[in-house]
């Protein structure tokens, strides 16, 4: 049961095995392995698997995932503010702070919707290059 539960979270993050294998540090195939139930699973590999993924090692047990940080939303925060950026300096423009905030929030409420409908969903901040712009023009 516990391979299952970590493939779900991994899944539920919109994870792949390759970007899974970099946030914790095992190989493609030992996650694989440790996925599949072909694999033991130390401590210190469940440890791992947790803090990438957001949640506490002991709920990947009971199948009881509660998200306990949100890293990956604040790396694609990140994505977006740096984008936004670009976007204002290439329209040589200097929008207010509350307009620069709006298209943040705008755009991560899109990001998140995202990934809801498709768990598959990976960040592509380019997609919403239109609606950036969109802010920025009058």
């Amino acid at each position: 049961m516990l391979n299952v539960n970590i493939r779900a979270i991994r899944l539920r993050a919109g994870l792949s095995l390759d970007k899974a294998a970099l946030r914790t540090g095992l190989s493609k195939s030992d996650l694989s392995r440790l996925e599949n139930g072909h694999s033991p699973i130390t401590a210190t590999k469940l440890e791992a698997i947790a803090a990438a993924y957001g949640v506490r090692a002991g709920d990947l047990f009971d199948g009881q995932i509660v998200p306990v940080q949100d890293d990956m939303n604040l790396d694609h925060l990140g994505q977006i503010v740096e984008m936004v950026e670009r976007i204002i300096i290439a329209l040589d423009t200097r929008p207010r702070p509350e307009k620069v905030r709006k298209a943040v929030v705008e755009t991560m409420r899109l990001v998140r919707q995202d990934a809801l409908r498709s768990a598959d969903a990976e960040l592509d901040p380019t997609r919403y290059t239109g609606l950036i712009k969109a802010f920025f023009e009058d």
